[in-house]
């Protein structure tokens, strides 16, 4: 079952260090944020503590950049290499 950003939101308030076991749980579950901001702060954590960069994240879960790229862009972030994160 696909959560909305407020159950997210909410998991993550309530969650404490296991934030990053739901987001795991979520992804088992084939869901990747559909909201445009909760998808910006699920990649940076990805990208942060897993990828070395963003085409390694987007082949690794199967996620076409220029879609990704655009998503972000449509809220006014772009990916930063130097930092590895949207920005």
């Amino acid at each position: 079952v696909p959560l909305s950003c407020f159950q997210m939101l909410l998991l993550y308030h309530g969650a404490g260090g296991r934030f990053n076991w739901i987001l795991r749980e979520v992804e088992r579950m084939g869901e990747i944020p559909k909201d445009p901001v909760m998808l910006l702060s699920y990649v940076n954590l990805k990208l942060r503590d897993f990828y070395p960069d963003l085409e390694e994240l987007c082949r690794s879960l199967d996620i076409e950049r220029e879609e990704l790229e655009k998503t972000m862009g449509s809220i006014g972030y772009e990916y930063d290499p130097k930092s590895n994160r949207f920005v």
